[in-house]
Parts: C-alpha cells; structure tokens; sequence
C-alpha cells in the first residue's frame, strides 16, 4: 500500500503542497531556474531537497493521521482484517469480535481521503463507513458512480 508524495511550491496556490505522485497527469518538465518562484522562506529556488529538510515531516504536517470506523460484514472481516494489517484495528472487545449482527467494526488510520476510500469501496456493500462523513460521501459517490455504468452497459447491451 505504499504511496509516493512529491513536496513542493504550488504556484497556483502561492503554498507548500503535498501532491500524491500517482495523481500527477500530462507532460512534466523542467521550469527553468528564472521562472520558479521564491519559497516562503525567502530562500532561492531549489531543485532538490535542501540539506537538513525533512520531507517526512513535512508530509505529516501537509497530510495529518485521520481515523475511520467502519462496519465489515462477516465474510469479509478476515480479509479485511488482513489487507489492513498495518493500518486497521478492531474496536469490538476482543471477547466479544461482532455485534449482534455478526458485523465486526474497525478503526482505520490515514492520511489521504481519497485513497483510503478507494481501498473501501472495493467491499461494496460489505463495508459501512460510520465517520468521517467525507470519507463515507466519497465512497458512497464511488459506488454509485459503478451502478451507473453498471446500468450504462446494460442499457447498451440490449
């Protein structure tokens, strides 16, 4: 589940950004030193990370730790279980693992919304998000956008 960030000044935007490389679309080229802007720290353009910067760092400040509880359905609690391995942690009591429904709830941490809801969309009706709501509106627009070209190709194939 690795993911590769690039830190750097958004002209756009006048500010330090975070930008998730796999995001990163269209041609990339190198502006030449006489058109980047100056940092915020009033230090000269640079092309590298300066000596003593830690990008980590920076990345947790940009890019804070967020938690999400989720629902998983019973079929999918151990592969849930396992493909978060490093990022999930369930809240059931552990003599008491499923609610009264056989629904096992987890405590998942992470720093990108949109990536963390890819990963849960993939459970579909399996998975419930109870909070954030961000999370929760991003994969419910995820599914809902599947339905829709479910029912397209549908449409089309008759």
């Amino acid at each position: 589940w690795g993911r590769n960030y690039l830190v750097g000044h958004d002209r756009a935007r006048a500010d330090t950004r975070v930008f998730r490389a796999s995001r990163i679309v269209g041609a990339i080229c190198k502006v030449p030193t006489d058109e980047m802007c100056q940092v915020p720290n009033g230090d000269a353009p640079f092309t590298s990370l300066p000596s003593g910067a830690d990008a980590s760092a920076l990345v947790a400040v940009l890019l804070p730790v967020r938690t999400a509880v989720v629902r998983v359905a019973p079929r999918e609690t151990d592969r849930f279980s396992h493909e978060l391995r490093d990022d999930a942690r369930r809240l059931n009591d552990l003599a008491d693992r499923q609610d009264s429904e056989g629904v096992a709830r987890f405590e998942v941490t992470y720093r990108d919304a949109e990536w963390i809801a890819g990963i849960l969309r993939q459970y579909g009706g399996d998975l419930v998000v109870e909070q954030p709501d961000d999370v929760r509106q991003l994969v419910e627009d995820g599914l809902a956008a599947v339905a829709d070209q479910i029912a397209a190709l549908t449409r089309g194939a008759r």
